[in-house]
């Protein structure tokens, strides 16, 4: 354990020099940034677009998938709406992945 511990802040010597507190108050702030990265993808992926279909139930029958085609601009926005939310993705998880592991040394 001791030798994963030295592997760990040789990755961040400047964990070396901060408290135990320190420590799990970054490993907190990682965390939540993480939580909050995931509810917004899934807020652009599933309710924006959910929206929409109630916008349309609503006010009746609306084309909207020839307001997405016939803008000039739809596949560069869906693309980078994409790439967004992909990047978002992998952010998180790697904030995650670097929170858990500042968890796992304090262990050792």
């Amino acid at each position: 354990m001791y030798t994963e511990y030295n592997n760990f802040v040789s990755k961040d010597p400047y964990l070396k020099s901060r408290s135990f507190r320190s420590k799990e108050k970054l490993a907190d702030s990682m965390m939540n940034i993480s939580n909050i990265i995931i509810l917004i993808v899934f807020v652009s992926v599933v309710l924006i677009p959910l929206v929409g279909i109630l916008r349309v139930l609503v006010l009746g029958y609306v084309d909207l998938f020839a307001i997405i085609y016939d803008s000039e601009g739809a596949s560069a926005f869906l693309l980078m709406f994409f790439v967004v939310n992909v990047f978002g993705v992998f952010y998180a998880y790697r904030a995650r992945q670097r929170a858990l592991d500042i968890y796992d040394s304090f262990e050792s």
